[in-house]
């Protein structure tokens, strides 16, 4: 016999009231509003899991029969909250002017910008239009930092 892996129905209905009415004395719209499923932790645990291992909302509640879309939205939402970020960022990679200047002076001369980017090692080819407009605008100092700058007037 198969193993069933759907969890158990929720532990318990309540009621709430709205207003001074209870909700039993409106019609089925009302009744539905007025209704909160009530689920236990270990029930919470099994549903992020597989919404983990399937990778889907829609799966994952087609597979253990609960929640709404909405409540297993919140709660994979509510598991990730205080972990910290995977990904972490590389800090901006600097390079010195005279690798800037020598990029610049192979794009005036018609060479492609991504073969360039490669050739000198540079990450994002983008960077190379960056230096390009710094040169057209101050030239070869424009590729400076502050301190080659300092350096170079002596």
């Amino acid at each position: 016999m198969v193993a069933d892996d759907r969890s158990p129905e929720p532990d318990r209905t309540e009621f709430r009231p709205i207003g001074r009415w209870e909700c039993g004395q409106f019609s089925v719209s009302f009744w539905k509003a007025c209704m909160r499923v009530v689920y236990s932790i270990e029930q919470k645990r099994v549903a992020v899991a597989t919404f983990r291992r399937l990778g889907s909302y829609v799966k994952t509640i087609r597979k253990l029969g609960y929640p709404s879309r909405h409540v297993l939205h919140d709660w994979v939402h509510q598991s990730w909250r205080g972990r910290k970020s995977v990904v972490k960022r590389q800090p901006p990679r600097h390079y010195p002017w005279t690798v800037t200047l020598a990029g610049v002076q192979r794009m005036n001369t018609g060479q492609s910008v991504k073969d360039i980017a490669g050739d000198l090692g540079v990450g994002n080819h983008m960077l190379l239009y960056k230096w390009m407009r710094l040169w057209n605008h101050d030239g070869e100092r424009g590729l400076m930092t502050k301190r080659d700058k300092r350096e170079a007037d002596g």
